[in-house]
């Protein structure tokens, strides 16, 4: 609905997603809708997926609904909805700050793209073809720790 609302049909809206990510920097990507859902011809890399991550972090909107871990809506005519973030790391641990989108389908698997913040820096990540989605990103945190070990 947002898709056309903004371009007139969701093939426009998937067509303006490419401009702006090969303006991005994602060379290696091609959209065909607008909810990341399957689509013959549709692809993306975890690189692309790091430079469209990168630059959508930074709108406080997007930063500021990542950190939610719920949120209700009401539609027009009162009824509520609860939705509940995916990001169990938000309800299991609050350092590092880790803030991310997560997606599954059964060709891509568990693909995650976030920011994690931590003693004081920040760090943009993508990751595709997961099987082990939070076991991954403990991973990952022990890599950036060892690196920052080795920097001090």
């Amino acid at each position: 609905a947002l898709a056309e609302a903004v371009s007139g049909s969701e093939w426009k809206f998937a067509q303006k997603m490419n401009e702006k990510a090969r303006a991005l920097g994602a060379k290696n990507s091609n959209f065909l809708n607008a909810s990341g859902l399957p689509a013959k011809g549709q692809y993306t890399t975890a690189y692309d997926l790091y430079r469209i991550t990168k630059a959508a972090i930074k709108n406080d909107d997007i930063y500021n609904i990542m950190r939610k871990k719920k949120e209700t809506i009401r539609g027009t005519k009162g009824k509520a909805i609860t939705l509940v973030n995916h990001n169990k790391i938000l309800f299991k641990k609050s350092y590092p700050l880790i803030l991310l989108k997560t997606g599954y389908t059964k060709s891509a698997k568990h693909c995650y793209a976030g920011k994690i913040y931590l003693n004081g820096r920040q760090y943009v990540f993508a990751f595709l073809k997961s099987r082990k989605p939070w076991s991954d990103i403990d991973v990952l945190i022990g890599i950036i720790k060892k690196q920052l070990k080795r920097q001090s």
